[in-house]
């Protein structure tokens, strides 16, 4: 059994939000978890370093935060290119958040875990924005309504 998702959305109306179309609220979940745990793991993180390094490295962590915040807001609006960006900076950061984060283990259990948590989000968050298709008819929705 397949699931269609709606392809004919109506306007939105002004401060209304989705339609109560369950697949599409479902979409607007799992967005909102994704997009939450990679921002949620970038936080984690800058904490993290301040806690452990006693702040030497927060500067690179907090542009980082930023820029993640940045792609994101555009991929909740429906941005597919900054899905894109998104998702592959996320796999390239993840990838070497992982590295980092078995030799942390060694340094410091609390940056390696840290490190792995961080890791772990991305990826996560990258595979579920790719592949549901609730949050590919969620995005879609939110780029025909968008003001």
């Amino acid at each position: 059994m397949s699931v269609v998702p709606p392809m004919q959305f109506a306007p939105r109306q002004a401060g209304g939000g989705p339609p109560d179309d369950a697949f599409l609220v479902r979409g607007r979940q799992l967005t909102m978890i994704s997009l939450g745990a990679m921002l949620g793991a970038d936080l984690l993180s800058v904490l993290a370093t301040v806690v452990v390094l006693g702040g030497a490295g927060v500067f690179s962590g907090l542009i980082r935060l930023a820029i993640v915040a940045g792609l994101a807001y555009a991929t909740w609006r429906g941005n597919n290119v900054a899905k894109w960006i998104l998702v592959v900076l996320g796999f390239l950061g993840a990838l070497s958040a992982g590295l980092g984060g078995v030799m942390g283990l060694f340094i410091s259990p609390i940056v390696g875990i840290t490190s792995l948590i961080v890791a772990g989000a991305h990826i996560g968050g990258g595979i579920l924005l790719l592949t549901s298709a609730p949050v590919t008819a969620y995005l879609g929705y939110q780029r025909q309504t968008v003001l």
